[in-house]
């Protein structure tokens, strides 16, 4: 009898192990940057924050000034995972490792990632790189307090995940992680955040308003961090979406299941 049983168990794990799910990586590349400036006299706020090539920042950058930079990342077209199911995402962040500033940050910072509110999916990214003047480029591109400016004179606000208008992009923030900074000299060459099965999949499902990377300041005023740019889509931020995916019935798992199913059987009848 308990030959019968450990028989049966044996073909009962072969048979499992044979619907195993795994997983296989889809990479998408972020579709386009901007770096966005909040300042606290205001001056600045409404500036272009289109093309990142001259320095993806995010923190506070020249005391006492205060200016904040966010860097938020598009990607509004995730086709390549549409109707799959995923165990989770990662999110890789290409880090400017030669950066070498009075204002950088160190590991007593910390860089945030957050997600960007569904129904600000298509911001503009503009095409003008940010410069030092308080007056904006005229390009249509995105800016800390809209996400569609400069364009006819119009201006489009961020919205809060319900949908209703917020007064800067801050409000359209949800975080999905943190970590501490890192020291002059000491930068890795990737930052990478780990997303949740539940989060992935909405994502899959529904869309992504994009993400956006933020620094806290420790209180030295002093949490400056760079990052590469996307310009020409070259893949150095991406998100790679675990895909979950069931093999085809193999033989094993056919022919385990007809010894399983003779073996029922027999015990029956002896029964």
């Amino acid at each position: 009898m308990k030959t019968k049983a450990s028989f049966l168990s044996m073909v009962v794990l072969l048979a499992v192990s044979q619907v195993f799910c795994h997983a296989d990586g889809v990479v998408i590349n972020s579709q386009g940057d901007a770096r966005l400036i909040n300042e606290a006299d205001g001056d600045r706020n409404d500036n272009n924050g289109g093309n990142t090539i001259s320095g993806a920042l995010i923190g506070t950058n020249t005391p006492p000034a205060l200016v904040d930079n966010f860097l938020i990342h598009d990607f509004a077209n995730l086709s390549a995972v549409a109707g799959q199911t995923v165990s989770g995402a990662t999110v890789t962040i290409a880090v400017a490792t030669g950066f070498m500033n009075a204002n950088h940050g160190s590991v007593d910072d910390i860089i945030n990632l957050s997600e960007i509110a569904l129904g600000n999916i298509g911001w503009d990214q503009g095409v003008g790189a940010i410069t030092g003047g308080d007056t904006p480029a005229t390009d249509g591109s995105v800016s800390f307090n809209n996400r569609s400016e400069f364009n006819n004179a119009s201006s489009i606000a961020w919205v809060d995940s319900g949908g209703a208008a917020v007064s800067d992009l801050r409000g359209a923030l949800t975080l999905l992680g943190s970590q501490p900074g890192y020291n002059q000299g000491a930068a890795p060459p990737t930052l990478t955040f780990d997303i949740d099965a539940a989060t992935a999949q909405r994502w899959v499902d529904f869309g992504l308003g994009g993400i956006a990377l933020s620094a806290t300041d420790d209180g030295n005023n002093r949490s400056r961090f760079n990052f590469q740019s996307v310009v020409g889509d070259n893949g150095v931020t991406n998100i790679e979406f675990h895909v979950v995916t069931v093999p085809e019935p193999s033989a094993g798992l056919v022919g385990g299941i007809a010894v399983l199913l003779t073996v029922v059987r027999r015990r029956r009848t002896a029964a």
